[in-house]
């Protein structure tokens, strides 16, 4: 997609009619149109025609919201040229960081061609300014997952990108699983470093908190950390070829439901990783992986899956469950913790960790 076919669609937008820190956005197509230059005084420049007007000292305006998915198609833009994607972590950071009022909602709908964004509508969809903005940085996963997990990538914008990770998601187990891939492949890198640093302030945290009882946790927050567990044995595991592919898009679909972004994963989806009519799926895996160890990955990502479809059905209130789930109840979940750990996919300290 080209730089004026996203320009083309900004300008769809009456920025001048969007609350702002200063007014109205009158600045903000400006900004967009020069945050990606090659030169960076002119993407400081336009940096400011942002960040002064859509959140001012962590002040969230009605701008903000409209301005996001227009950063990620940048992000999308810019992959193969790195330094100029700086400020567009800055801006994002600004934003996940930032606060409206609890009173201030938009009013919007959404576009989806050519990509993902929203236009202001009287009468459209009403919601919370902080609740829609946190959900559109969130929409950004995989592009920051994506700079995080790049070794050639520079070491600041991969801390960018963690932190973005970080503050978007509430320091998730999501959040975290990438950290810890970085930290065990590259420790001594700028972003290895940066992610055990972060990963030492959970800790701390979890130490001057009240730990909660894990029987006392929903079945939604269970499904989480089986998420978690499942995606850092799939990378420890050194699996590779059509099958981890499979596995990796799988996890993805799991985040997403469990992240809840504009629930498109149903239960359904869940169950077909499971059990399908072409015979690709976890249980197809287990029964033919051509070793030991890649049976036993494949066994693990079986139940850890079907207990996070067996949670989404629950929580669809489905009248009834499909046949590999029926003889599942809340077991299952130690079940999966006991096999990652009996499989030395990770250890007793690091499940510790995650049920902290």
């Amino acid at each position: 997609m080209s730089d004026r076919v996203v320009l083309e669609e900004a300008s769809k937008i009456d920025w001048s009619r969007l609350c702002s820190g200063w007014g109205g956005c009158d600045d903000v197509l400006r900004g967009l149109a020069h945050i990606t230059d090659p030169d960076p005084r002119v993407r400081q420049e336009a940096y400011w025609c942002l960040d002064n007007h859509v959140v001012v000292q962590r002040t969230l305006y009605e701008g903000a919201f409209y301005v996001i998915p227009f950063v990620l198609e940048w992000l999308r833009q810019t992959d193969a040229r790195q330094t100029e994607r700086e400020e567009l972590y800055d801006l994002l950071i600004e934003i996940a960081g930032g606060y409206g009022s609890p009173l201030d909602t938009v009013e919007f709908e959404v576009v989806t061609r050519p990509f993902v964004y929203y236009l202001p509508k009287r009468g459209g969809r009403l919601r919370s300014l902080n609740q829609v903005c946190r959900e559109a940085v969130t929409a950004g996963w995989e592009l920051y997952r994506a700079d995080a997990l790049n070794p050639a990538a520079p070491g600041f914008l991969r801390c960018d990108a963690l932190t973005v990770m970080d503050m978007a998601s509430g320091g998730s187990v999501a959040a975290q699983t990438v950290m810890w891939e970085i930290a065990d492949k590259e420790p001594d890198s700028e972003a290895g470093q940066f992610a055990r640093e972060c990963l030492s302030e959970y800790v701390s945290r979890e130490k001057n908190a009240n730990r909660k009882s894990l029987t006392g946790c929903d079945d939604k927050t269970k499904a989480g950390l089986l998420l978690a567990v499942a995606e850092k044995a799939l990378v420890r595991s050194g699996q590779r070829g059509a099958s981890y592919e499979f596995a990796l898009n799988a996890m993805n679909q799991c985040r997403t439901w469990h992240m809840g972004f504009l629930k498109t994963v149903s239960a359904d989806t869940l169950y077909r990783l499971i059990d399908s009519e072409d015979g690709s799926n976890f249980e197809a895996f287990a029964r033919s992986g051509e070793s030991p160890e890649a049976r036993q990955l494949w066994r693990l990502l079986a139940d850890a899956v079907a207990y996070i479809a067996w949670t989404a059905y629950r929580m669809e209130n489905a009248a009834a469950l499909p046949p590999m789930l029926r003889g599942i109840d809340g077991q299952l979940f130690f079940t999966v913790m006991d096999e990652a750990i009996e499989s030395d996919f990770l250890t007793r300290d690091e499940i510790e960790f995650m049920l902290k």
